[in-house]
C-alpha cells in the first residue's frame, strides 16, 4: 500500500543567493568518518521527470522531484530534512511500501537550500547525503511566463479503468474541458492510491515519466505546437487500455494573428468572454460578419472552441 506522507516546511529567512556547487556527502558507519560520496545515489529531476544538468540554476516556483537509489535502503529509516539556507520551500515525502525514497520539493523565494537525506539501519549504520541547492528568481514581478497551467487529475478509484473527463480541474479563465493552449503548462496530478505512468503519445513533445507516480505526485508537460486531430495524447504506461487523455491542443496566437487576423482593427483588448466574441462576429458588429465563414469553417475546431481561443489569448498575451 503506498501513503503519501504530506512534510511542509516552510523557512522564514531571506538571503543573498550566492554562487554554490553541487556537493553530495556519503557516510556509512559512523556519522562523523568524513566520507566525501554520493551513498545514497539521489537524482534531482525537473517536474517532467528530465535531468537538471545545474542544481545552481532551479528556478522559484517551480516543481522538482528527487528519487533515491532504492536498492541501497532495503531495511533502512530514511529521513528527509531541509537545511534553510535563504530560499522558502516546501517538500513532499512519498513512502512506497514503508520506503521514503521519494520527494518533490517547490521554492518560493530565491536563495540556497540544503536538503540532507539520511538512512538509518538496524546495525547502526547510516548513508548520508547533503545537497546544496540553487534557486533564482526568474521572473520577480510574479505575472508568469508559460501563461496558465491546465490542470488533470487521475481521480482516486480510477485504478485500471477509464481516466474520465470529470478529471480536469477548472478555474475562473481556464478553457473548456480537454482544450490546452500552445504556452500552457498540463499537469497530471495521480490522486489515485495505485501508481500511474503518463507517457506523451501522439506527437506530443514533451518528456515521458520515466517512473511511475505514487499518490500526489504529478508530471508537467509543456505544450509546444498545435494539435487538434489526433486523440489519445496521454497514455498511462501502467494501463495503456484505459488510461488515456485525450484533448485538444490549439494555437491561440496563430488562431487570433492568422486565422482570424484580428490585430488588424484590435489592439490589446481583454476582459471578452468567448461568447460575447462569438455573438459579436455573428450578430453584434457589422465589420466582423465576414469572420463568420471562419467560425463555422470544419477544420477540427468548433466555433466556441475558436472563440475561447481569441479570448485566451488576449487574457493571456502580452
Amino acid at each position: 500500500m503506498k501513503k503519501l506522507l504530506g512534510i511542509l516546511l516552510i523557512a522564514v529567512f531571506a538571503t543573498g543567493c550566492a554562487e554554490i556547487d553541487e556537493l553530495f556527502e556519503g557516510k556509512k558507519g559512523d556519522s562523523n568518518s568524513g566520507a566525501s560520496t554520493n551513498q545514497l545515489k539521489a537524482e534531482i529531476y525537473a517536474a517532467d521527470w528530465s535531468n537538471i544538468t545545474n542544481v545552481n540554476l532551479l528556478e522559484t516556483g517551480r516543481t522538482y522531484n528527487i528519487r533515491i537509489d532504492r536498492s541501497l535502503l532495503d531495511g533502512a529509516i530514511v529521513s528527509w530534512d531541509l537545511l534553510f539556507r535563504g530560499a522558502n520551500c516546501d517538500i513532499q515525502v512519498f513512502e512506497d511500501d514503508g520506503v521514503k525514497d521519494q520527494a518533490q520539493i517547490v521554492c518560493t523565494t530565491w536563495g540556497q537550500l540544503g536538503l540532507e537525506i539520511t538512512a538509518l539501519f538496524d546495525n547502526g549504520s547510516e548513508y548520508i547525503s547533503t545537497i546544496n541547492l540553487g534557486f533564482i528568481d526568474t521572473n520577480p514581478g510574479g505575472n508568469g511566463d508559460q501563461g496558465p497551467v491546465r490542470i488533470y487529475r487521475v481521480l482516486n478509484g480510477t485504478g485500471g479503468g477509464t481516466w474520465g473527463t470529470n478529471g480536469w480541474l477548472q478555474s475562473s479563465g481556464d478553457p473548456a474541458r480537454g482544450v490546452v493552449y500552445v504556452g500552457q503548462t498540463l499537469k497530471i496530478i495521480n490522486e489515485d492510491s495505485v501508481e500511474h505512468q503518463p507517457f506523451a503519445a501522439n506527437g506530443l513533445n514533451c518528456t515521458n515519466a520515466p517512473f511511475p507516480l505514487l499518490t500526489g505526485q504529478s508530471y508537467d508537460c509543456e505544450i509546444t505546437q498545435e494539435l487538434i486531430t489526433a486523440e489519445d495524447y496521454i497514455v498511462d504506461n501502467l494501463n495503456s487500455a484505459d488510461g488515456r487523455l485525450s484533448f485538444k491542443a490549439i494555437d491561440a496566437d496563430r488562431i487570433y494573428n492568422d486565422q482570424f487576423n484580428c490585430t488588424s482593427c484590435h489592439g490589446h483588448k481583454t476582459g471578452s468572454s468567448a461568447a460575447q466574441i462569438e455573438t459579436a462576429i455573428r450578430t453584434g458588429i457589422p465589420a466582423m460578419k465576414f469572420l463568420e465563414a471562419e467560425l463555422d469553417l470544419d477544420d477540427g475546431l468548433t466555433a466556441s472552441e475558436k472563440a475561447d481561443a481569441i479570448r485566451w489569448y488576449l487574457d493571456n498575451s502580452i
